[in-house]
Protein backbone atom coordinates (compact mmCIF):
# COMPACT_ATOMS: atom_id res chain seq x y z
CA UNK A 1 0.00 0.00 0.00
CA UNK A 2 1.35 3.58 -1.11
CA UNK A 3 2.23 5.39 1.72
CA UNK A 4 2.06 9.20 2.19
CA UNK A 5 3.26 10.76 5.28
CA UNK A 6 0.15 13.80 6.59
CA UNK A 7 2.98 16.26 8.01
CA UNK A 8 4.94 16.64 4.60
CA UNK A 9 1.82 17.81 2.77
CA UNK A 10 -1.67 19.40 3.24
CA UNK A 11 -2.89 17.78 5.67
CA UNK A 12 -0.88 19.27 8.42
CA UNK A 13 -2.16 22.81 9.42
CA UNK A 14 -1.37 25.13 12.65
CA UNK A 15 -4.30 25.48 14.33
CA UNK A 16 -6.17 28.88 14.16
CA UNK A 17 -7.21 31.47 17.35
CA UNK A 18 -10.36 30.47 15.76
CA UNK A 19 -10.15 26.84 16.02
CA UNK A 20 -7.94 26.80 19.86
CA UNK A 21 -10.76 29.47 20.83
CA UNK A 22 -13.59 27.00 20.37
CA UNK A 23 -11.59 24.19 22.07
CA UNK A 24 -13.01 25.05 25.58
CA UNK A 25 -14.32 22.98 28.81
CA UNK A 26 -18.08 23.24 27.79
CA UNK A 27 -17.50 21.94 23.79
CA UNK A 28 -15.05 19.04 25.27
CA UNK A 29 -17.52 18.30 27.87
CA UNK A 30 -20.20 18.03 25.36
CA UNK A 31 -18.38 15.27 23.62
CA UNK A 32 -17.92 13.34 26.83
CA UNK A 33 -21.53 13.36 27.48
CA UNK A 34 -22.50 12.84 23.67
CA UNK A 35 -24.59 16.64 23.88
CA UNK A 36 -25.77 16.46 20.46
CA UNK A 37 -28.18 19.15 21.23
CA UNK A 38 -25.16 21.37 23.24
CA UNK A 39 -22.82 20.66 20.25
CA UNK A 40 -25.23 21.68 17.56
CA UNK A 41 -25.83 25.27 19.54
CA UNK A 42 -22.18 25.66 19.53
CA UNK A 43 -21.91 25.47 15.93
CA UNK A 44 -24.77 27.52 15.05
CA UNK A 45 -23.43 30.40 17.54
CA UNK A 46 -20.17 30.01 15.47
CA UNK A 47 -17.99 28.12 17.13
CA UNK A 48 -15.14 26.72 14.53
CA UNK A 49 -16.55 23.28 13.29
CA UNK A 50 -12.60 22.03 13.59
CA UNK A 51 -12.02 22.93 17.21
CA UNK A 52 -8.58 21.73 18.22
CA UNK A 53 -6.03 22.59 20.94
CA UNK A 54 -2.42 24.18 20.37
CA UNK A 55 -0.92 20.98 19.26
CA UNK A 56 -4.20 20.03 16.54
CA UNK A 57 -5.72 17.45 18.95
CA UNK A 58 -9.07 18.19 18.18
CA UNK A 59 -12.84 17.41 18.65
CA UNK A 60 -12.89 15.59 15.42
CA UNK A 61 -10.42 13.33 16.64
CA UNK A 62 -12.17 12.65 19.72
CA UNK A 63 -15.22 12.19 18.30
CA UNK A 64 -14.25 9.41 16.18
CA UNK A 65 -12.39 7.93 18.40
CA UNK A 66 -15.66 7.73 20.58
CA UNK A 67 -16.92 6.39 17.82
CA UNK A 68 -19.97 8.88 18.51
CA UNK A 69 -21.26 9.31 14.60
CA UNK A 70 -24.22 11.25 15.96
CA UNK A 71 -21.80 14.39 17.24
CA UNK A 72 -19.62 13.58 13.87
CA UNK A 73 -22.95 14.43 11.98
CA UNK A 74 -23.10 17.98 13.67
CA UNK A 75 -19.92 18.21 13.26
CA UNK A 76 -19.69 17.83 9.46
CA UNK A 77 -23.24 19.33 8.62
CA UNK A 78 -21.36 22.61 10.08
CA UNK A 79 -18.20 22.02 7.86
CA UNK A 80 -16.13 20.19 9.69
CA UNK A 81 -13.18 18.95 7.70
CA UNK A 82 -11.48 15.46 7.80
CA UNK A 83 -8.38 16.71 6.10
CA UNK A 84 -6.70 17.62 9.02
CA UNK A 85 -4.03 16.04 11.18
CA UNK A 86 -2.75 16.82 14.75
CA UNK A 87 1.29 17.55 15.24
CA UNK A 88 1.81 13.87 15.62
CA UNK A 89 0.21 13.36 11.92
CA UNK A 90 -3.19 11.51 13.41
CA UNK A 91 -5.94 12.36 10.81
CA UNK A 92 -9.14 11.07 11.94
CA UNK A 93 -8.80 7.91 9.91
CA UNK A 94 -5.88 6.90 12.46
CA UNK A 95 -8.62 7.72 15.60
CA UNK A 96 -11.41 5.87 13.78
CA UNK A 97 -9.38 3.28 13.41
CA UNK A 98 -7.86 2.95 17.59
CA UNK A 99 -11.11 2.17 19.40
CA UNK A 100 -11.82 -0.26 21.88
CA UNK A 101 -14.24 -2.05 19.57
CA UNK A 102 -15.30 -1.02 15.76
CA UNK A 103 -17.59 1.97 14.71
CA UNK A 104 -17.37 1.15 11.21
CA UNK A 105 -20.64 3.79 11.12
CA UNK A 106 -17.48 6.60 11.44
CA UNK A 107 -14.90 4.86 9.39
CA UNK A 108 -17.29 4.94 6.68
CA UNK A 109 -18.08 8.49 7.11
CA UNK A 110 -14.28 9.71 7.37
CA UNK A 111 -13.50 7.46 3.82
CA UNK A 112 -16.31 9.15 2.29
CA UNK A 113 -15.04 12.71 2.86
CA UNK A 114 -11.55 11.36 1.76
CA UNK A 115 -10.82 7.70 0.74
CA UNK A 116 -7.15 8.21 0.47
CA UNK A 117 -6.70 9.14 4.00
CA UNK A 118 -6.15 5.04 4.26
CA UNK A 119 -2.70 5.86 2.76
CA UNK A 120 -1.83 8.65 5.14
CA UNK A 121 1.00 8.11 7.43
CA UNK A 122 1.85 9.48 11.11
CA UNK A 123 4.90 10.96 12.36
CA UNK A 124 6.29 7.48 12.84
CA UNK A 125 5.10 6.20 9.47
CA UNK A 126 1.96 4.65 10.91
CA UNK A 127 -1.24 3.95 8.43
CA UNK A 128 -4.71 4.32 9.98
CA UNK A 129 -4.89 0.81 10.05
CA UNK A 130 -1.93 0.10 12.02
CA UNK A 131 -4.01 1.01 14.89
CA UNK A 132 -6.62 -1.72 14.43
CA UNK A 133 -6.91 -3.57 17.49
CA UNK A 134 -5.87 -7.27 16.48
CA UNK A 135 -8.54 -8.78 18.39
CA UNK A 136 -10.82 -6.78 15.68
CA UNK A 137 -9.24 -8.16 12.69
CA UNK A 138 -11.86 -10.50 11.48
CA UNK A 139 -14.31 -7.48 11.86
CA UNK A 140 -12.08 -5.13 9.76
CA UNK A 141 -11.76 -7.45 6.91
CA UNK A 142 -15.57 -8.44 6.48
CA UNK A 143 -16.23 -4.19 6.55
CA UNK A 144 -13.22 -3.60 3.71
CA UNK A 145 -14.50 -6.68 1.72
CA UNK A 146 -17.96 -5.08 1.76
CA UNK A 147 -16.99 -1.43 1.46
CA UNK A 148 -13.65 -2.12 -1.37
CA UNK A 149 -15.76 -1.71 -4.56
CA UNK A 150 -17.24 1.77 -3.49
CA UNK A 151 -13.69 3.24 -1.73
CA UNK A 152 -11.18 1.24 -4.09
CA UNK A 153 -12.68 -0.16 -7.49
CA UNK A 154 -10.34 -2.11 -9.40
CA UNK A 155 -8.56 0.11 -12.17
CA UNK A 156 -7.39 -0.90 -15.41
CA UNK A 157 -3.91 0.85 -15.39
CA UNK A 158 -3.54 -0.38 -18.89
CA UNK A 159 -6.32 2.40 -19.24
CA UNK A 160 -6.26 4.82 -16.72
CA UNK A 161 -2.67 4.49 -15.74
CA UNK A 162 -1.53 4.71 -12.15
CA UNK A 163 -3.57 6.61 -9.05
CA UNK A 164 -2.41 9.68 -8.83
CA UNK A 165 -1.01 10.91 -5.42
CA UNK A 166 -4.06 12.35 -2.92
CA UNK A 167 -4.17 16.32 -3.54
CA UNK A 168 -3.14 17.31 -0.22
CA UNK A 169 -0.11 15.46 -0.82
CA UNK A 170 1.10 17.71 -3.03
CA UNK A 171 0.65 20.95 -1.40
CA UNK A 172 2.66 22.32 1.06
CA UNK A 173 2.10 22.37 4.78
CA UNK A 174 -0.09 25.31 6.30
CA UNK A 175 -1.73 25.99 3.10
CA UNK A 176 -5.30 24.27 3.48
CA UNK A 177 -7.34 26.34 5.39
CA UNK A 178 -10.24 24.37 7.28
CA UNK A 179 -14.03 25.44 6.83
CA UNK A 180 -15.23 28.84 8.81
CA UNK A 181 -18.25 28.81 10.79
CA UNK A 182 -21.43 30.12 8.69
CA UNK A 183 -22.22 32.65 11.22
CA UNK A 184 -20.03 36.09 12.43
CA UNK A 185 -18.94 35.74 16.01
CA UNK A 186 -15.89 37.59 17.40
CA UNK A 187 -13.02 35.58 19.13
CA UNK A 188 -13.77 36.57 22.35
CA UNK A 189 -17.16 35.50 22.67
CA UNK A 190 -16.19 32.37 20.75
CA UNK A 191 -14.08 31.50 23.55
CA UNK A 192 -16.15 32.54 26.70
CA UNK A 193 -18.69 30.51 24.95
CA UNK A 194 -16.87 27.13 24.92
CA UNK A 195 -15.16 27.63 28.20
CA UNK A 196 -18.88 28.35 29.70
CA UNK A 197 -18.06 32.03 30.76
CA UNK A 198 -21.02 32.66 29.36
CA UNK A 199 -24.08 30.11 29.11
CA UNK A 200 -25.21 29.06 25.72
CA UNK A 201 -28.65 30.60 26.67
CA UNK A 202 -26.97 33.81 27.51
CA UNK A 203 -25.12 33.72 24.28
CA UNK A 204 -28.12 33.16 21.97
CA UNK A 205 -30.23 36.04 23.85
CA UNK A 206 -26.98 38.68 22.16
CA UNK A 207 -28.27 40.31 18.90
CA UNK A 208 -26.81 38.40 15.46
CA UNK A 209 -25.93 41.54 14.32
CA UNK A 210 -23.69 42.28 17.84
CA UNK A 211 -22.37 38.60 17.96
CA UNK A 212 -19.35 39.40 15.57
CA UNK A 213 -17.80 42.37 17.21
CA UNK A 214 -18.64 41.39 21.07
CA UNK A 215 -15.81 42.36 23.72
CA UNK A 216 -16.11 42.60 26.97
CA UNK A 217 -13.79 45.20 27.38
CA UNK A 218 -15.51 47.75 25.07
CA UNK A 219 -12.88 47.04 22.29
CA UNK A 220 -13.48 46.09 18.63
CA UNK A 221 -12.49 42.21 18.58
CA UNK A 222 -11.80 40.33 15.43
CA UNK A 223 -14.65 38.21 13.23
CA UNK A 224 -14.48 35.06 12.63
CA UNK A 225 -16.33 34.81 9.52
CA UNK A 226 -13.95 37.06 6.68
CA UNK A 227 -13.03 35.94 3.43
CA UNK A 228 -9.58 34.16 4.08
CA UNK A 229 -7.12 32.32 1.78
CA UNK A 230 -5.13 29.06 3.28
CA UNK A 231 -4.04 28.86 6.31
CA UNK A 232 -1.73 31.86 7.07
CA UNK A 233 -4.52 33.87 6.01
CA UNK A 234 -7.04 32.22 8.39
CA UNK A 235 -4.22 32.01 11.58
CA UNK A 236 -4.12 35.27 13.28
CA UNK A 237 -2.38 33.55 16.16
CA UNK A 238 0.70 33.58 16.86
CA UNK A 239 2.37 29.77 16.01
CA UNK A 240 1.69 27.18 18.37
CA UNK A 241 4.52 26.32 20.75
CA UNK A 242 6.61 23.22 19.70
CA UNK A 243 6.62 19.87 21.43
CA UNK A 244 8.75 17.12 21.30
CA UNK A 245 7.75 14.03 19.35
CA UNK A 246 9.54 10.67 19.66
CA UNK A 247 9.96 8.66 16.59
CA UNK A 248 11.72 5.57 18.59
CA UNK A 249 8.89 2.71 19.45
CA UNK A 250 8.42 3.15 22.38
CA UNK A 251 5.30 2.21 24.72
CA UNK A 252 5.13 5.15 26.78
CA UNK A 253 1.33 6.73 27.20
CA UNK A 254 0.81 10.09 25.36
CA UNK A 255 -1.09 12.97 27.71
CA UNK A 256 -3.28 14.45 26.01
CA UNK A 257 -5.87 17.02 26.62
CA UNK A 258 -8.14 14.38 25.68
CA UNK A 259 -7.37 12.30 28.25
CA UNK A 260 -4.09 9.67 28.97
CA UNK A 261 -3.87 7.28 25.84
CA UNK A 262 -1.21 4.79 24.32
CA UNK A 263 0.49 6.08 21.92
CA UNK A 264 1.69 2.84 20.28
CA UNK A 265 -0.29 1.44 17.30
CA UNK A 266 -1.00 -2.28 17.23
CA UNK A 267 1.37 -4.32 14.99
CA UNK A 268 0.41 -5.45 11.76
Amino acid sequence: MERFCSLKGGYHCRPTRLQVASHGIKVVEAVRKSDVDAMQRFMDMGLSPNPCNNFGESIVHMVCRRGDHRLLDVLTNAGASMQVTDDFGRTPLHDACWTPKPFFKIVEAVLKADRRLINITDCRGSLPLAYVNKNHWSEWIEFLESVKDVFWPIRDISRDGDEPKPELVCVKPHTNSVPLPRVSTSLQLVRLISMGKVSLKDAENIPLEERGDYSIDGQRSISTAKPQVGCGAQDISTQAPSRIISTSNDTSNRLSSHGVVNFQPAAL
